[in-house]
């Protein structure tokens, strides 16, 4: 493989944070955002789309830990907030 297909290949790898970022868009039923800015969950904030909570699940699953702290704290405002 040649340097420039490894930038290529390196380049359009997704990275946890950011499908975890848009699945999370996607709950919430908000624009696309650029996966660079951060994504802040208030009180108005609902679950629209219940099926994508599962994909967070397994996404969840097999990730480092500080992205597991991440989205098990946002799932719990969510919850507390969307009851």
């Amino acid at each position: 493989m040649s340097m420039a297909d490894k930038q290529l290949h390196e380049g359009t790898r997704t990275k946890p944070l950011d499908l975890y970022t848009s699945c999370l868009e996607w709950i919430l039923n908000r624009v696309p955002s650029h996966l660079k800015s951060q994504l802040f969950i208030d009180d108005v904030d609902k679950i629209c789309f219940q099926p994508a909570l599962s994909l967070v699940m397994n996404l969840v699953a097999s990730t480092s830990n500080l992205l597991r702290q991440r989205a098990l704290q946002d799932m719990q405002m969510l919850a507390k907030w969307d009851s």
